[in-house]
């Protein structure tokens, strides 16, 4: 696999690129569904073994479904992102990709399962939107081993 090196303005990207992607994975985790959500483009794709949707609101309402039965089963998530990677950056679109490793526990502590996956994003970049300057306009997962 050929890399090709970044430029010194790509490679200043990557302190808010991870300050996105933590704030991000928070929201998930935390239950706030509507705000994760919110960092899809209304046109977003997000693609993974287990789905396949095509907007915003797809996503939003997939996860919502999701969470809602995890909360029923005492089920915690949590993202844990790694290898943080920036593959192209002409903006306004960035290319990143990333190791998640999603574990699940019982509220009581017991761990439920560990799932690797390898996470590829196109992040579209506004910089007239201030509040929301960058938005995932598609994301492809894929799980280690399937």
């Amino acid at each position: 696999m050929t890399t090709k090196s970044l430029d010194n303005a790509s490679v200043a990207l990557l302190p808010a690129l991870l300050n996105f992607y933590s704030e991000h994975f928070a929201k998930i985790d935390e239950g706030d569904v509507r705000a994760w959500a919110d960092d899809f483009t209304n046109d977003a794709e997000f693609v993974s073994p287990a789905v396949s949707l095509a907007s915003r609101d797809a996503i939003r309402a997939a996860s919502a479904a999701a969470l809602a039965q995890r909360v029923a089963d005492g089920i915690q998530q949590r993202h844990l992102q790694t290898s943080v990677r920036i593959v192209s950056a002409d903006e306004p679109t960035i290319e990143v990709r990333s190791y998640v490793l999603v574990v699940t526990s019982r509220k009581s502590g017991d761990p439920t399962g560990l799932l690797s996956t390898v996470v590829v994003d196109r992040i579209v970049v506004d910089r007239i939107v201030v509040d929301v300057p960058w938005q995932i306009q598609r994301r492809e997962i894929t799980f280690d081993g399937r």
